[in-house]
């Protein structure tokens, strides 16, 4: 399911999220969303909906009438058993797990595993969780 994911902390008192990384910078170049456009959203670990986007500058984009009601999708009960590939393609990999809604990923070391790869930054928490 393709959505923007928001974390519950940029939720701000008026209900609107002002994004300034990546988030931002695909909605301008890939959605190319402007002004009154409405988007998907989901908050991590929680439920999805939409949100329109209130404006969209250079620096930021601010999210607003944002409703997310919706349960998310259940995840497939399927568990995906990798030895650990190079870095690059472990970050395909990965995303594309998630996107199709993998619910666990186990990476094993084999003797044809390099060792360095186990010392990627891909492998560390704030990568995975995001």
């Amino acid at each position: 399911m393709n959505l923007l994911l928001l974390h519950k902390h940029e939720l701000q008192k008026d209900g609107s999220v002002i994004l300034r990384d990546s988030r931002h910078h695909h909605i301008r170049t890939v959605l190319k969303s402007a002004a009154r456009d409405t988007l998907k959203v989901g908050i991590l670990n929680g439920d999805t909906g939409s949100a329109v986007v209130g404006h969209s500058n250079e620096r930021e984009t601010r999210l607003i009438d944002i409703h997310c009601t919706s349960s998310p999708p259940a995840k497939l009960p399927i568990t995906l058993i990798l030895a650990l590939p190079r870095p690059k393609a472990a970050r395909r990999i990965c995303r594309t797990a998630a996107e199709l809604g993998i619910e666990q990923l186990i990476l094993l070391n084999s003797y044809r595993v390099e060792k360095s790869y186990w010392q990627s930054p891909l492998l560390t928490q704030e990568k995975i969780t995001g």
